[in-house]
């Protein structure tokens, strides 16, 4: 067996998107005395430069969604909020989608800025941050899937999308 498969073991995958990770940045506090040991700025100052350092090859996408408003009564749908805390959600929100853009300006070229306000209503959005990895025009999405629309799930039944045999990395 490990003869018939040794080329896979071989083969150079050094252009190879091997997988995606979600990274949240979180400020470190002391749990003593429950003290945010950096502000968001900070701790946004020391993660990226840390990314960067760590993983210079990385491609970062900065999703965010500038419909707060929207967001926010999604929020309340789910999880039961009161209206008050509806709009301070979208405050809320709004700051943090503040700090998502300058996370990704401090990322410069190796970051790709993505609005889930405009990627899902405008395929093509979505399809220029495909390109932006490296993939060729066959790896674009045709369509999207709703996930969980309105609470419920999938939209439609439908779990997957089936992608293109032909759809490869060209750098």
């Amino acid at each position: 067996l490990f003869q018939e498969n040794s080329t896979l073991l071989t083969k150079d995958d050094s252009q190879t998107i091997i997988g995606f990770k979600t990274i949240r940045f979180a400020a470190r506090v002391d749990h003593a005395s429950n003290d945010v040991q950096e502000t968001d700025e900070e701790l946004a100052e020391v993660m990226v430069e840390f990314t960067k350092d760590t993983l210079p090859c990385a491609r970062i996408i900065v999703d965010i969604r500038s419909d707060t408003v929207l967001q926010a009564e999604s929020m309340k749908e789910k999880q039961g909020f009161i209206e008050e805390l509806a709009i301070k959600g979208a405050e809320d929100l709004d700051e943090r989608n503040a700090r998502l853009r300058e996370i990704a300006v401090r990322f410069g070229d190796q970051a790709y800025f993505l609005d889930s306000t405009e990627w899902t209503k405008n395929i093509s959005v979505l399809n220029a941050a495909v390109e932006w990895l490296g993939f060729h025009q066959s790896c674009f999405f045709r369509e999207l899937l709703e996930l969980n629309t309105r609470g419920t799930g999938y939209d439609h039944g439908r779990t997957e999308l089936k992608a293109d045999p032909n759809c490869r990395y060209i750098g």
